[in-house]
């Protein structure tokens, strides 16, 4: 742990002040419920690319479906720490490119695999830690060419459910430029930006912004927003003003209102090449530099911390996701004020009329050679029926435990077989100023301190084709015989 003296961090017109403890723990505030302790971040590079604190970005998105449109993804090879200014270069190799790093595409079974070009291949970086609502802010220098889009975004994916009708979670805070004046692709211009929010990949607001300035001038600037979630007992409940306000270089240029994210995210920096919205890449090379990125909790906002369907997925082959930047950082004087949603480690909690599972949780399975490894129950849950049959009838215990003892829910081991899945969502209800929907999880119902209002949710009635509590939380709603 690294030991603070009073430090004072000057951010465009905002001072934040850190006060070392006697035990050397910098302070921190407890977080909502599930959710680790609100901490400062900050990191200026001076120690050079610290591993525990980011992960190199190694994946692909951004092609068009039909082929007419690719690029190479971000591969870790574009990432560059320059050592004389301290400064992180993420490199952008444009359609002229004809070097020796190739970049990346899809491959059988989601697999990340080398292309045998360059071409249209940026570089991007993430954050191992999630952060919730608070102030982002990160002084950069943008690759000036059109065709590679310059980014700075929070990002939080979950397809939990997805084959049950649910849809997919994408909670994201965008800023990327160049931008554009409003929908289509005229006038694209570095005097531009696009910040934007997003709660699912049909539900998000683009914000076109105008610029006081071209951006691609060579020089560093500022960007910040301040995420706003609500100070409510309850995320989507909450009384005051959820929103997202977006500062360029101290001065606020816009405020999003709609499909405010509630789910804390990665914070990613990257240089990608967009299917044409950017421009075309019509350069050899190009670059983004980051000198300096950081974080202020904002004290008393609430939000949610649930998994991630994929945390380790699209990274650098040679990253350790054991290294602490993955793991909560507890405050030795704080304690947890409930207990997390998060995926326990041990088996299913039992009760006398069912069970519970989570995704996340542990079985042993054997292999052919009779090699005992681990696997989750979300594992399991995407086999086929006779897989799971065959795994669930394992009578091997190993040191994870049986999958029917593990993954009961799955397994259809629960008593008088009832039980829940903590990480399946049902329907809430809709956003009051949006209309879109609203779905929480049943570890989230589980956490709820209010009896009455637990009884008064699993009793409501869903809009038709979405699904209620009471079907999906079973346990919890008393939906099971005794």
């Amino acid at each position: 742990m690294i030991i603070f003296r009073k430090i004072i961090l000057l951010f465009s017109s905002t001072v934040f002040i850190i006060f070392s403890r006697a035990d050397g723990q910098e302070d921190c505030k407890p977080g909502p419920p599930g959710c680790p302790p609100r901490k400062i971040f900050y990191d200026d590079f001076s120690n050079g690319f610290d591993p525990n604190k980011w992960l190199k970005v190694h994946r692909t998105w951004g092609s068009a479906r039909d082929g007419s449109y690719t690029n190479g993804g971000v591969v870790f090879d574009n990432i560059d720490f320059d050592d004389d200014t301290n400064k992180v270069v993420l490199k952008a190799h444009g359609n002229f490119y004809t070097g020796d790093v190739m970049g990346v595409e899809r491959g059988p079974n989601n697999s990340i695999v080398r292309k045998n070009t360059g071409v249209r291949t940026g570089a991007a970086i993430a954050s191992r830690d999630y952060f919730g609502a608070g102030s982002y802010e990160v002084r950069m220098k943008v690759a000036g060419d059109l065709g590679v889009c310059t980014a700075i975004w929070t990002f939080f994916y979950s397809d939990e459910g997805y084959y049950d009708g649910v849809p997919i979670t994408n909670h994201e805070i965008d800023i990327e430029l160049p931008g554009r004046p409003a929908e289509g692709l005229a006038d694209i211009g570095f005097d531009k930006a696009l910040m934007n929010t997003w709660v699912s990949e049909g539900d998000y607001h683009t914000g076109y912004t105008q610029l006081d300035q071209f951006m691609n001038d060579g020089l560093f600037h500022t960007w910040r927003f301040d995420w706003h979630t609500g100070t409510g007992d309850d995320v989507s409940d909450s009384d005051s003003d959820p929103r997202v306000d977006f500062y360029v270089d101290g001065k606020l240029y816009t405020t999003n209102r709609d499909y405010v994210p509630f789910i804390a995210g990665r914070l990613w920096l990257g240089a990608w090449f967009p299917n044409r919205w950017a421009g075309t890449a019509d350069f050899d090379t190009s670059q983004m530099e980051v000198d300096y990125v950081s974080f202020t909790p904002f004290e008393d906002e609430m939000y949610e911390c649930p998994e991630e369907s994929y945390p380790t997925y699209g990274f650098a082959p040679d990253t350790d996701f054991s290294m602490p930047g993955d793991d909560p950082v507890e405050c030795s004087s704080v304690p947890t004020s409930t207990p997390s949603a998060a995926p326990s480690s041990g088996p299913s909690e039992n009760t006398a009329n069912g069970c519970y599972q989570a995704v996340g949780d542990k079985f042993s399975l054997f292999r052919k050679d009779g090699v005992e490894i681990s696997k989750a129950c979300r594992w399991l849950a995407r086999r086929s029926e006779g897989r799971i049959s065959k795994i669930c009838a394992e009578t091997r215990s190993g040191e994870f435990g049986r999958a029917q003892d593990i993954c009961r829910v799955t397994c259809g081991t629960c008593p008088n077989g009832c039980g829940e899945i903590n990480e399946k969502k049902f329907y809430l209800k809709a956003n009051k100023k949006s209309g879109a929907p609203i779905y929480k999880n049943c570890a989230w119902l589980q956490n709820l301190d209010n009896s009455n209002r637990v009884k008064r949710i699993c009793g409501e009635t869903p809009p038709t084709g979405k699904k209620s509590a009471s079907s999906v939380c079973k346990v919890t709603c008393d939906m099971c015989e005794n």
